[in-house]
């Protein structure tokens, strides 16, 4: 993941130039091998993802256009945990909380894509809450914990961690 934070398409501009000498490790769609550098932050219009080289993919931020962009440049969806819950990664997280994530979940996934909260709670049991329902990508500052807390469950095999 490549955050951006200052102009999305100056930005982008400059990091085309910046990779060329890394063509041949980046993604090939012929192949279906490479990395894929998946762009967050400050992104073009969601209209214009289809601009950028087969290795540009893009952390969509958005529920109510996934019908109408191209899902082949999303490498997934991603919002702010703010948006849908208050819970501290301490206590009881409402039922309100659980079902305004679980059906945000669920029509990212209804579109065969892959979700993340960003800013969540940075608990064990949010880590563990957010397996549960099927969050696929765990947002934390502490991945050798969530690693640890997940291999010590024997559920290493799921989530994946950023």
């Amino acid at each position: 993941m490549v955050d951006l934070k200052s102009d999305a398409l100056l930005t982008l501009d400059k990091l085309l130039k910046v990779i060329v000498p890394y063509r041949e490790i980046l993604f090939d769609a012929k192949t279906n091998k490479g990395i894929k550098l998946v762009i967050s932050g400050n992104r073009p219009a969601p209209e214009n993802y289809t601009d950028y080289p087969e290795y540009i993919f893009f952390d969509h931020q958005n529920l109510d256009d996934l019908d109408k962009i191209p899902l082949d440049k999303v490498a997934m969806v991603s919002f702010p945990y703010y948006r849908f819950a208050g819970w501290r990664g301490m206590g009881e997280i409402s039922e309100a909380e659980i079902e305004r994530l679980k059906n945000t979940i669920s029509k990212v996934h209804s579109f065969g894509k892959p979700i993340r909260f960003w800013g969540t709670p940075d608990t064990e049991s949010a880590w563990e809450l957010f397996h549960q329902i099927e969050i696929d990508y765990i947002n934390t500052d502490k991945p050798q914990q969530v690693a640890d807390f997940f291999r010590a469950k024997n559920l290493v095999s799921k989530p994946k961690f950023l």
